[in-house]
């Protein structure tokens, strides 16, 4: 399997990268940046995300993420559900999914992922319309495309690489800790409002609660 996929076996830690396309600096106010922990709140407490780490900057987020195993297994009995109905003629879920696109055949954390971006691109777009941040709203449609047809905020490639080592592990949540340092926003990792390297080094989970490994 490439390094770049998500893998389609629930509880496998992935290191992901979400890009803002051009690497436009978008998130500059905070309603920007409380979009994006609004939104993953969300997923964490309501489709499975676990979180590991985090660090939200001006144009890309990385994220130290899996999706929860109990809830693989329900979409994946969701989607049995729905087969078994269709054969019988019951179109009690007709309309919640298509058994030609069975929840089977989508890795758990992919769709969580891509519900994410979808959600908080209409979002974002429409604080940048309310902001009159003309200029790059009138950007983001331009490269619109067949997936995104009226405007594109994040690049499509997440960028997925597979947490295989303890060590490797280490590696990737302190380079997520350090990316506000090394962009010399701040000088500390723990400085940086919208970083997990809060929770870990000074036990706030003011801004999002995250699920350490154990």
């Amino acid at each position: 399997m490439s390094q770049y996929k998500i893998d389609p076996e629930p509880g496998i830690v992935h290191f992901l990268t979400l890009t803002v396309i051009k690497w436009l600096d978008i998130f500059t106010k905070p309603e920007y940046f409380q979009i994006i922990t609004d939104s993953l709140k969300y997923c964490r407490q309501y489709k499975g995300l676990l979180i590991q780490a985090y660090v939200i900057m001006t144009n890309h987020l990385h994220l130290m993420v899996s999706a929860r195993e109990s809830v693989a297994r329900d979409y994946k009995s969701l989607a049995t559900d729905y087969k078994s109905l269709a054969t019988v003629g019951d179109k009690t879920l007709e309309g919640i999914c298509n058994p030609e696109q069975s929840f089977q055949n989508i890795p758990i954390l992919s769709a969580i992922i891509r519900d994410f971006k979808k959600y908080t691109a209409k979002k974002i777009y429409q604080q940048l319309k309310k902001d009159n941040r003309h200029y790059l709203s009138r950007i983001l449609r331009i490269y619109k495309s067949d997936k995104n047809k009226d405007f594109q905020l994040w690049q499509h490639d997440n960028h997925a690489i597979t947490i295989e080592s303890e060590k490797f592990f280490d590696q990737k949540i302190n380079y997520i800790h350090n990316n506000p340092v090394e962009k010399q926003y701040v000088e500390k990792p723990e400085d940086w409002l919208y970083s997990s390297a809060r929770n870990y080094f000074l036990d706030d989970n003011s801004i999002m609660e995250i699920d350490v490994l154990e």
